[in-house]
């Protein structure tokens, strides 16, 4: 149920990551933890890139990054018995892809983004969350459960 499975992963980015996103997550399948922290970092504009970026709504008070906010969630999925992910954890038709949803609709909430911006990133996070291993990742990633 918590393993990183391609194939499951490929099927998600065909049916739900947006087309001008679609080759960078789908060829990011093959890449390093790393690289996902770094893209996933791009992606919600956490670091600087060489691109040109249109700001899509107004800056708000919160100290939390998309990336950090992304993360936590996954955080809260995996490592904690949070109320939030009750029926995602529950299995039934793709966790992954009620994942994605789930977690993709809180983040785009909080931080008044469309689901496509967000979307991408979830997956970017999820494919590291799995790469390292759900006992890994909640061990060692030091992210609180995020407040509901």
């Amino acid at each position: 149920m918590f393993d990183f499975d391609k194939a499951e992963f490929e099927e998600v980015i065909a049916k739900h990551i947006p087309q001008s996103k679609r080759a960078l997550i789908t060829s990011a399948l093959d890449s390093s933890e790393q690289y996902l922290e770094i893209l996933g970092q791009q992606l919600s504009g956490d670091s600087a890139t060489n691109t040109f970026m249109v700001v899509t709504a107004r800056r708000t008070a919160s100290t939390t990054s998309v990336w950090q906010a992304v993360k936590s969630e996954i955080f809260d999925f995996f490592c904690t018995e949070s109320a939030s992910y009750t029926k995602e954890r529950k299995g039934g038709e793709s966790v992954l892809n009620k994942t994605i949803h789930a977690i993709t609709l809180i983040v785009a909430t909080k931080f008044h983004i469309g689901l496509a911006v967000v979307s991408p990133i979830v997956t970017i996070g999820l494919m590291l969350a799995l790469k390292v291993g759900k006992n890994v990742w909640c061990d060692l990633s030091g992210y609180p459960a995020a407040s509901s």
